[in-house]
């Protein structure tokens, strides 16, 4: 098993992966996230369950974050300083 493999857009697939020049869409909100002229279109996850755009897989992470742990991303999330 590996890691979901990221890519974005400046990124293209290798000329020796045979979808290299095939459209690929979100498996969850079916969002095209790399065109078949092997351009990404749209930030995503390469994994197992195929291509997560960066939109679903955060959803995605959130959902298990809130229910397996105490922190989400929000908790990551920089706090504004108040302007004077």
């Amino acid at each position: 098993m590996s890691e979901p493999r990221f890519h974005f857009f400046e990124d293209c697939l290798p000329e020796s992966d045979i979808r290299a020049y095939q459209s690929i869409m979100c498996v969850d909100c079916v969002d095209m996230v790399h065109a078949g002229n092997n351009e990404t279109m749209n930030a995503w996850f390469d994994t197992a369950l195929g291509a997560i755009c960066i939109s679903c897989f955060t959803d995605r992470y959130k959902s298990v974050v809130n229910i397996t742990n105490h922190w989400s991303f929000d908790d990551l999330a920089f706090e504004q300083e108040d302007e004077q």
